[in-house]
């Protein structure tokens, strides 16, 4: 049997935390009851209780009832915070008599057009309370899939080229060193180019601006930018040319749309990007070869995501001017695009594995790149050192 039988200090703890509430610091949820038995399921007993004593200051006392929930009343009750307590006590009732598995075929059906809602309102209540109007909005998604909050239906996005097969180098990480491996992709279907575009095009930045221009939080001037790329033509099969392509142009067109909706209250762009170190570069086959092919060419002259950042903050504030392409589009890219540094990529790509040989540092770089994203490897970082996780929001001007 695992520890925390053996020892009881799971019985204990979750008795320290019996006339705790569901909720920490006003909207935090309250995770110490699963935290607590994962520690003790791990053999990790002994620190129960003093990660307890840490967290135990921020939990708030369990609510107070107000009465009780029937088959009857739930509706009324549903999305009531006051109700907390109530739910608490409905669903231990519930779960005396049924089984959890019966009780989420009956609850998850109801409970689902009320999952978008709850990642949407609270957002827009604390821009709201916090901050008050929003000046500047940039979205910028990359996402497996999406839920339609009209009509329930769940897409899924894909990475795959259109029209025919993708066949090209990629940049294989399995080993003890980088090496040139092989990918080879059967073309998307049209649902599944339709698919990748609801989860990866505009529709959920449409949303967004709608939504916040519906209760009233977008200020005179408004500026809202969607990230885009174009890239080079070397990875235009599996990029710009794919399924991701395709969710981009739907991108474009609804930054179209969005800028004749403000009208002369606002205005609406897509922001053509550079090359960049993220985790869809590691995952779209070939991009991690290209970018450190690129790299390799460029050196230091590669910009970062943070300078690309300043790149557009400067052109949305009038600090440098707006680079506009004939589509209106901001364009960042063109250090990346420049013709001598492309017919250098070029020539690494014609012979990958020779080009590897050559580009060795530059896939180094881009393996370090990408450990940093997840937070090793940071220079300047005691990773033996506690991390304070729970910390204030900053505080909002006028406008933010």
């Amino acid at each position: 049997m695992d520890m925390q039988n053996e020892s009881g200090v799971l019985d204990e703890a979750l008795e320290r935390l019996h006339a705790s509430g569901p909720e920490r610091l006003g909207r935090l949820t309250n995770h110490a009851p699963m935290v607590v038995e994962a520690l003790a399921s791990r053999g990790q007993s002994g620190a129960v209780h003093r990660w307890l004593d840490l967290y135990e200051t921020k939990l708030e006392e369990f609510p107070t009832p107000v009465a009780p929930v029937t088959e009857a009343n739930w509706r009324t009750a549903l999305g009531d915070p006051r109700r907390a307590a109530d739910w608490i006590a409905y669903f231990s009732r519930e779960l005396a008599d049924h089984a959890w598995q019966e009780l989420l075929a009956v609850w998850w059906p109801r409970l689902l057009p009320g999952i978008y809602g709850g990642s949407t309102h609270p957002v827009l209540d604390l821009v709201e309370e916090r901050y008050g109007k929003i000046d500047h909005l940039v979205y910028s998604l990359a996402a497996p899939r999406r839920t339609d909050p009209a009509t329930g239906t769940v897409h899924h996005s894909v990475i795959k080229p259109l029209g025919g097969p993708y066949e090209a180098p990629a940049l294989d990480f399995s080993g003890d060193a980088p090496k040139v491996g092989h990918v080879s992709l059967e073309p998307a279907s049209d649902d599944e180019r339709h698919a990748t575009q609801q989860v990866m095009g505009g529709a959920d930045w449409r949303l967004w601006v709608r939504a916040l221009a519906g209760r009233d939080l977008l200020a005179n001037g408004f500026t809202t930018v969607a990230l885009t790329y174009i890239g080079s033509e070397l990875t235009a099969p599996i990029y710009r040319n794919g399924t991701i392509g395709a969710a981009k142009e739907d991108l474009e067109r609804t930054a179209g749309e969005l800028d004749a909706e403000l009208g002369t209250t606002g205005r609406a762009f897509t922001a053509v990007a550079g090359a960049a170190v993220t985790q869809a570069s590691s995952a779209i086959p070939s991009i991690a070869l290209y970018t450190a092919f690129l790299r390799t060419v460029l050196g230091d002259g590669f910009r970062t995501t943070s300078e690309q950042a300043a790149d557009l903050w400067a052109q949305l504030t009038g600090a440098a001017p707006l680079v506009l392409d004939e589509r209106g589009r901001i364009r960042l890219d063109g250090w990346e695009l420049d013709a001598g540094v492309q017919h250098q990529v070029r020539e690494l790509w014609a012979d990958p594995e020779a080009g590897l040989e050559r580009a060795r540092g530059g896939a180094d770089w881009f393996m370090g790149q990408i450990r940093e994203l997840y937070g090793w490897g940071v220079d300047g970082v005691d990773y033996g050192r506690p991390t304070e996780t729970t910390v204030a929001w900053p505080t909002g001007g006028a406008g933010a």
